[in-house]
């Protein structure tokens, strides 16, 4: 795999704060599983979202 540097723009974090910003990295994520489910394949989202709001307490 290429060197390549991250940014925030090409990542799916809700905050625009990384540590990562600006890092020197090798390899990429390819594809996420979730409980053996496929959710991420070659940048792009797969299957419905699953998420839920959670309150405060």
């Amino acid at each position: 795999e290429p060197e390549v540097s991250f940014g925030v723009e090409g990542s799916f974090h809700r905050h625009f704060c990384t540590p990562y910003e600006g890092e020197r990295l090798w390899g990429r994520v390819v594809a996420t599983y979730l409980r053996g489910d496929l959710i991420f394949c070659e940048g792009e989202h797969r299957g419905e979202p699953r998420g839920r709001v959670l309150r405060k307490l």
